[in-house]
């Protein structure tokens, strides 16, 4: 999958902000291609990705974790008959941490610029001009490899993250944060559930307000700052549900997605 973060910022306001869990490593950074926007990558003390943004001399968002939660190979349970007449299934292996313990194995850096010409629409020459790092990690309690690339545009980043684990995985849950340097006004769609049609009204919530209890929101997301404005969407899914994102109450949001389940029963 691959996330987009469209970000406009005047540089205005510079916000303070302090690693997570001490000291970073591995620290990275890229600009983008006119110079204006800056994206930073490193690794906390305990190993978590993160990634943070900076239009001019305001920091537009702190350094916000990324990974997975997993559980093993992915199959469907098996059915245990036992003597008493019982039905049971077998246990699941447990959740394993796939957002920490990882130190970086290689960086690799590359710039791209072409124009296109699109069959229809306003403009009949668009430019696709990017600079892009690709930082490859392993977790070296298990020596599972993941990486991340990212491409920072003129006017945003996108982000996709890749894994080389063997056969089908239960991605239990994505620990992708969006951490806002400061308090926004949201403007989201707040479904009851993950089955939706994607026709809610809209709502206007403040990012210090919206709490885990609250509703969540479906893809994708405006977040108007003082300074700038941030849509935030995700395209080019494959056998991965969407994501949608509850708040925190501190400016910061969290991913959430639907459980699929592995049986059916009428």
């Amino acid at each position: 999958m691959k996330r987009i973060l469209s970000a406009i910022a005047a540089a205005a306001i510079v916000f303070a902000c302090a690693p997570k869990n001490g000291p970073v490593t591995d620290v990275q950074t890229m600009t983008s291609p006119d110079g204006n926007m800056e994206m930073t990558f490193q690794l906390t003390a305990d190993g978590t990705p993160q990634y943070a943004l900076s239009y001019g001399d305001q920091k537009v968002i702190l350094p916000s974790d990324l990974g997975f939660e997993l559980r093993g190979v992915l199959k469907a349970q098996k059915l245990i008959y036992n003597a008493d007449g019982t039905i049971s299934k077998e246990a699941r292996e447990p959740c394993n941490s796939f957002y920490d313990g990882f130190t970086v194995e290689s960086v690799e850096t590359a710039t791209f610029d072409e124009t296109w010409e699109p069959v229809w629409g306003e403009e009949a020459r668009i430019r696709n001009n990017y600079n892009e790092l690709l930082v490859n990690l392993i977790q070296n309690s298990t020596e599972r490899k993941m990486a991340i690339r990212f491409r920072l545009y003129n006017d945003g980043v996108a982000f996709r993250m890749k894994t080389s684990l063997p056969g089908e995985i239960e991605v239990m849950q994505e620990n992708t944060i969006l951490q806002l340097a400061d308090e926004c006004n949201l403007v989201l769609q707040q479904p009851g559930g993950f089955k939706t049609g994607c026709e809610e009204e809209y709502s206007f919530v403040k990012s210090s307000e919206w709490r885990k209890e609250d509703r969540m929101t479906e893809l994708p997301i405006l977040i108007m700052g003082k300074n700038q404005k941030i849509l935030f969407r995700e395209f080019d899914l494959v056998n991965y549900p969407g994501l949608f994102l509850k708040g925190n109450a501190d400016n910061s949001l969290s991913a959430i997605q639907p459980k699929t389940p592995l049986e059916y029963e009428d």
